[in-house]
């Protein structure tokens, strides 16, 4: 099979695409090397414990902001400007050729996980919390709106769409989907919709400009 990925510019913004798609793209043959460089690069010891957390919670353990903000107890400007440093230091190390030596770090609970990130340079998604299903039980189905002091409206939606026309919209049924022939393509992306291929993965990378061969 062609490698078509064999060249990327590591953009801020290409870096975390490839965070968000990890899991999605790790058995990829295409991605292999892309993967090979970000896993280098989150092994880097210009990464802060506090940035290795926020990786950790947000694209390893794939919570969303309101959650990683509460489990970390962070607040949105420290979040935001935590993880630009990051992105620019895995930005910066995906382009270099120093190869970067990995801690081994056994299961542990994740108050001890977190800990461990201070001082260990250990890829994020390689490591394994053993209570992270008790973590999560405790944070609670409500969080996303606590977390930003939001209550749910009880109203139920109404609006009956089977009397609009099916033709609401366009769609493309083959070849890559893009925002010109799919109004639906820029749902999927911010929604991580996965049909299956790395057609949405290539064209958010499209998106933010990285180029590749």
């Amino acid at each position: 099979m062609i490698n078509n990925l064999l060249q990327i510019e590591y953009t801020t913004e290409a870096i975390e695409v490839l965070l968000e798609n990890y899991y999605k793209i790790k058995e990829d043959p295409k991605f292999k090397y892309i993967l090979i460089d970000l896993d280098n690069a989150l092994c880097s010891d210009y990464l802060t414990g506090d940035q290795r957390r926020i990786l950790l919670v947000r694209y390893a353990f794939e919570l969303n902001i309101a959650q990683t903000l509460k489990l970390l107890n962070l607040d949105y400007k420290t979040y935001t400007s935590q993880m630009e440093s990051a992105l620019i230091v895995l930005s910066q190390e995906c382009q270099s050729f120093h190869l970067n030596s990995e801690d081994v770090v056994p299961p542990k609970p994740f108050s001890s996980l977190l800990d461990e990130l201070d001082y260990n340079t250990t890829n994020i998604f390689n490591l394994e919390c053993t209570d992270m299903a008790q973590v999560l039980y405790e944070l609670g189905d409500t969080l996303i709106y606590t977390a930003f002091g939001l209550t749910i409206d009880p109203r139920e939606y109404k609006d009956n769409i089977s009397k609009h026309s099916k033709y609401i919209y366009k769609t493309k049924e083959y070849g890559k989907k893009n925002a010109t022939e799919d109004e639906f393509y820029g749902q999927d992306l911010k929604n991580n919709v996965f049909y299956g291929d790395d057609s949405l993965v290539i064209a958010e990378l499209d998106r933010v400009g990285s180029v590749y061969y």
